[in-house]
């Protein structure tokens, strides 16, 4: 559920020292609720969490929002958009609390993916890792009743220590409020009952 990669980060911050700040950014700091970048907006930098939790979700046309992950320090953020040429940012990734990031232009990424071969290959690591989990999540979802996914999703909160809000594990299942809510209040039910 939250993804990291020390790999790249631990990469980018001896690249950071290297150059001294010459291309890549060591940004400030987003405060929680701030947004790193918004759907729609243009594609400028690419994000590297160097520290914090930031949650990465896409808004429908009815404004419903859908939470794709949640991630932690050494995920790139922005990548899939400047590999793609495309313009525009595909998703709104928010501080979900305060977040330290290094900005890598588009145009020096382009030049890192062409000459830097284990930057390139950290970033083809992460790429698949991504995608993978991304499939894995997806057939998890049409295989399992959602009862099941929010089993896991309260396991995973335990587990890595994450605070969600009631809007974000309904935005991160795919479900409304309300079936959140029927979910909780069946969850805290049995609990009483197996105690």
């Amino acid at each position: 559920m939250l993804r990291t990669n020390t790999a790249f980060l631990t990469f980018i911050d001896s690249l950071y020292s290297q150059q001294q700040g010459k291309v890549i950014i060591l940004c400030r700091k987003y405060d929680k609720g701030e947004q790193l970048c918004s759907q729609g907006s243009r594609v400028r930098y690419i994000h590297i969490l160097r520290q914090g939790l930031v949650k990465a979700y896409h808004t429908e046309e009815n404004a419903k929002e859908y939470i794709l992950d949640f991630f932690g320090l050494g995920t790139v953020l922005g990548e899939e958009e400047a590999l793609a040429d495309r313009s525009l940012y595909q998703n709104t990734v928010e501080a979900m609390t305060a977040v330290d990031a290094y900005l890598i232009s588009v145009e020096h990424f382009h030049y890192l993916c062409d000459h830097d071969h284990v930057f390139c290959r950290l970033l083809l690591t992460e790429v698949y890792r991504r995608m993978a989990d991304s499939t894995a999540r997806a057939s998890f979802y049409a295989l399992y009743p959602i009862r099941y996914a929010f089993e896991k999703l309260l396991d995973a909160q335990t587990h890595q220590n994450l605070e969600l809000s009631k809007s974000d594990m309904a935005s991160y299942l795919g479900i409304d409020i309300r079936s959140l809510n029927r979910l909780l209040k069946e969850h805290m039910n049995e609990r009483k009952i197996s105690r």
